[in-house]
């Protein structure tokens, strides 16, 4: 998102220059105002932190240090010993503590759910390389104390890229992962809205087509019908690039896919939706 020395070669006429006019305003503005600008729009949910006493199950929520000791928090369900671990991050504009119910309904696994930095109760400024070293570091630690269970990772939206990134990092061997709403990469999304200017200015590009590449582990993807924030293409390259990735490593090649009648910021609410998120979270053998 800081990088701006980057040289690129722009075709006349191919942006608009209003277009070029606003987004440059934008980024003077908020230049002058002390932020970043492309966080802004990136990590929106950081701008207007929803506190996490809002989201409830207190007895449940926890803080702890960041590797390089930022303050974060979240909420933790133990279920003990020998249950596996599930590990699920949210969307840019929203806190995690909205899975909470999720957790306290399934007694069958123990949940991890922590605020990226600026998020809820979480302290920081949010961005890829942290958000990824804060979740391998929470995980290892309730890994640790639970005595090394299976760990399911659960992404959405924006979090499908953070989940991409974790899984594949290598540090914690990931039993099965599930995105729901998930990309290709967040630089690809954001050129579809404006074209050529997210490869000048954004820095996370949450590549999950690079990242899925490495990856052994059964995946599924819960994706909506009606998505009008992620296109169609996006989703479906990255299922393309699991599948091609997969033909030679594993013998379940092709990612588990499942499609709702929804939009992007309801399909957790779609018909069936809860059941099934529920269902892929059982471990298999492959």
């Amino acid at each position: 998102m800081k990088k701006l020395c980057k040289i690129v070669l722009i075709p006349v006429l191919t942006v608009p220059f209003s277009l070029l006019l606003l987004v440059t305003a934008f980024w003077l503005v908020c230049t002058a105002m002390g932020c970043s600008p492309v966080n802004r729009l990136v990590y929106p949910g950081s701008l207007h932190a929803m506190p996490d006493e809002v989201c409830g199950h207190e007895q449940q929520h926890i803080t702890l240090p960041a590797p390089d000791g930022t303050p974060l928090a979240g909420w933790f369900f133990n279920r003990g010993a020998g249950k596996p671990l599930v590990m699920m991050f949210g969307g840019n504009n929203m806190n995690v503590g909205a899975f909470t119910d999720i957790a306290a309904a399934d007694t069958a696994r123990s949940y991890l759910l922590l605020n990226y930095r600026g998020y809820g109760n979480s302290k920081g400024t949010p961005n890829q390389k942290d958000i990824v070293q804060d979740a391998l570091h929470a995980l290892e630690l309730k890994q640790e104390e639970l005595g090394n269970p299976p760990v399911i990772i659960v992404g959405y939206s924006i979090g499908t890229g953070v989940a991409c990134q974790v899984a594949s990092a290598g540090s914690v061997a990931t039993a099965k992962l599930i995105l729901i709403c998930p990309f290709d990469s967040l630089t690809s999304v954001a050129t579809g809205f404006v074209p050529l200017l997210p490869h000048l200015l954004l820095s996370d590009s949450y590549d999950s087509v690079g990242a899925v590449s490495s990856l052994y582990c059964p995946i599924s993807i819960l994706r909506a019908q009606f998505d009008e924030v992620i296109a169609p293409k996006h989703t479906d390259r990255l299922i393309e690039r699991i599948t091609k990735a997969r033909i030679t490593k594993v013998r379940e090649q092709n990612p588990a896919v499942f499609t709702f009648p929804a939009g992007h910021n309801n399909i957790f609410s779609a018909p069936g939706f809860n059941e099934t998120l529920r269902q892929q979270m059982e471990l298999r053998p492959l």
